[in-house]
């Protein structure tokens, strides 16, 4: 029998669910969108409409807009459908499970008729909100920051006029005095930071301790290797020694890998010394710059050139790769151990800290799958394409780490992004990204203000490895610049005919940051090119007159710069040699483990062998 009252019942609740998904859900679903799009990208976002179906497990957005936080009128990304396939049972639990999103038609780089930056009071309050300045990411964006001050600026000036007979008769020597030089004090600044970074790095090798674990590991090698195997009666206990001897295998794997580090950490300092050579090198450079200075003519030094002209750009691959990596750092935190057998998952929150505890088959969100479809071709836009699995803030609880492969193409023009990203039961994430063929507009090059010179166009092409762990962020890059043209706004500038020749450049970057501290390194190509122009502008005389003074600082600090170099040389064969008898001790561990493996099990066939035929001697006996 069916009540009409039940009947009543139900379908006023069902009236009441769609009167409210009608007049508030919609709206709530999509101040919660663009405010968590905000604090992410820090950028406006916009949705066109929200259209939730709650009994189907659907939700719809149309016309989404994501602002670029870096360029003011354009869009980060847009899409024109977004639908969103929800788990509904989940929901009773608090728990947002989404099956999978489609996005159909998604473009970055589109154009915005209004701003798309946030009011500086509100990007004030989001940075507060999430202020943390203590991971890596942030310690290598504040070296990151203090390099670009001094390598982003305008590009020196300098008019032509008669070098040549200003230099005629000049004292050099007299110009010069070794104490007032800068190589000088390069020099004797990098004894001191050789020596503190080789102790630095013989005290982490020391710290290590790879001679007193490798005593402990012989000691229980040798009661290996001490098993006799007499006979069947003694076969348990060479089992038993044969599992030990398993530990004792891992236990070297591991000292292995401590070995692995001090290979790193010696590494380290041999690319430390080879940059103190070329940042001496650069100071006697300015030295000379600096004495041609004091004739009064102004002799534009390349390094200054070459520093202004790459210097805007590494910064902005380097920083959209970092803004990668705070994002990845903040909304995806690693388990940590709680007890014997529990996870939990701390995550940072406005007013303090949540505390997850890894118990549920869900997590308290979960994208399982992100497809990005195209249904329309459209050459003017970067369309993008791709999949991404597995997006939760809580990976322990589902055992999986976030997969990516995306791509955009416009016109033959591409760029593309794919990866790792693995907070399970620690950080290991590993991307590859790269850009073939990109027009410098796109990346924002036609913007920059070099002074007297512009950048008209150019094609990019960039590729970049970013490995984040624990405790250590490495981004190796580089970036290729080709069919190079600029505006000249003075044709009297020598920089500007310097450039006019340059077509093309490489630019590296190469980046490390530890607990210890940090490595940034950024080289090209161009150096030498803008240095072969400068001489044919300024002429032989000014050639003549640079070689003279560079001579001669070489002969003033002779001496020094041969005591560093031996320096070098002695301290990087005191590491590899320390590190040489580490590697050798490991080594001799792992053949004497294999040895007594090997040993044991061939005792162990051999009583086995020796028992089974006084078997079948007993047997026919009978």
């Amino acid at each position: 029998m069916i009540r009409k009252h039940g009947v009543a019942g139900v379908s006023s609740v069902l009236a009441i669910l769609i009167v409210f998904n009608a007049l508030f859900l919609n709206k709530l679903v999509k101040m919660g969108i663009v405010a968590a799009g905000e604090g992410i990208f820090k950028a406006k976002v916009e949705i066109g409409k929200v259209d939730i179906q709650l009994l189907k497990g659907k939700i719809l957005l149309e016309n989404m807009a994501v602002g670029d936080k870096n360029h003011e009128f354009k869009n980060l990304w847009e899409a024109q459908n977004i639908e969103l396939k929800f788990m509904i049972e989940p929901l009773f639990k608090r728990k947002f499970i989404i099956d999978n999103i489609s996005v159909v038609n998604m473009a970055m780089g589109t154009d915005r008729k209004d701003s798309g930056f946030l009011p500086p009071k509100k990007i004030q309050k989001i940075e507060k909100q999430q202020e943390d300045k203590s991971s890596a990411v942030d310690k290598m964006k504040d070296n990151v920051d203090t390099k670009a001050k001094t390598d982003i600026q305008k590009m020196p000036v300098s008019k032509s006029n008669d070098i040549g007979d200003k230099l005629k008769n000049i004292d050099y020597k007299s110009y010069i005095s070794k104490d007032n030089l800068g190589a000088y004090k390069a020099i004797k600044d990098s004894e001191q930071n050789i020596k503190a970074k080789k102790e630095k790095t013989y005290d982490d090798m020391k710290n290590i301790n790879i001679e007193a674990k490798a005593k402990t590991i012989e000691s229980e090698l040798q009661s290996a290797k001490d098993v006799k195997v007499g006979g069947i009666k003694d076969i348990p206990a060479a089992q038993a020694k044969l599992q030990e001897l398993g530990k004792v295998k891992t236990d070297i794997d591991s000292l292995k890998k401590d070995v692995d580090t001090e290979k790193s950490d010696v590494q380290d300092f041999s690319d430390y010394s080879k940059s103190v050579t070329s940042d001496i090198e650069k100071a006697k450079e300015a030295d000379v710059q600096g004495v041609m200075g004091k004739f009064n003519i102004n002799i534009l030094n390349a390094s200054n050139i070459e520093k202004s002209l790459i210097g805007p750009i590494w910064y902005d691959r380097v920083t959209k790769i970092l803004d990668l990596l705070t994002v990845v750092n903040k909304y995806i935190p690693k388990s940590q151990k709680k007890g014997p057998k529990q996870k939990v998952i701390e995550q940072k929150r406005m007013d303090g800290r949540d505390i997850v505890f890894i118990s549920s088959a869900y997590p308290t969100f979960w994208i399982k799958k992100i497809l990005l479809t195209t249904e329309k071709a459209d050459s003017s836009q970067y369309m993008v394409k791709g999949e991404i699995d597995d997006v939760t803030t809580e990976q322990a609880v589902i055992g999986k780490p976030l997969t990516f492969n995306i791509y955009a193409e416009k016109s033959g023009s591409v760029m593309s992004m794919k990866g790792e990203i693995n907070h399970i039961d620690e950080i290991n994430d590993n991307i590859t990204m790269s850009m073939s063929k990109i027009p410098a507009s796109t990346m924002g090059l036609d913007k920059i203000d070099y002074g007297n010179v512009k950048m008209k166009s150019a094609n990019v092409d960039t590729t970049a490895e970013i490995k984040n762990t624990e405790k250590t962020i490495t981004i190796n890059g580089n970036i290729f610049l080709s069919s190079m043209q600029f505006d000249k706004q003075d044709a009297s500038d020598i920089v500007s005919q310097v450039l006019k020749g340059i077509d093309k450049m490489k630019i590296g970057f190469h980046l490390v940051q530890k607990d210890t501290g940090s490595s940034l390194s950024f080289d090209s190509d161009i150096a030498d090119r803008i240095k072969g122009s400068l001489n044919k502008i300024y002429g032989k005389k000014v050639a003549e007159a640079k070689d003279k003074i560079s001579k001669e600082i070489d002969g003033k600090i002779k001496d020094e710069s041969n005591g560093l170099l031996k320096q070098i040389a002695d301290d990087k064969g005191d590491l590899s040699k320390q590190l040489g008898a580490d590697n050798d001790k490991v080594g001799g561990l792992q053949g004497e483990a294999g040895k007594a493996e090997a040993s044991i099990q061939k005792q162990i066939a051999g009583a086995q062998g020796q028992g089974a035929a006084k078997s079948l001697q007993n047997i026919f006996k009978k």
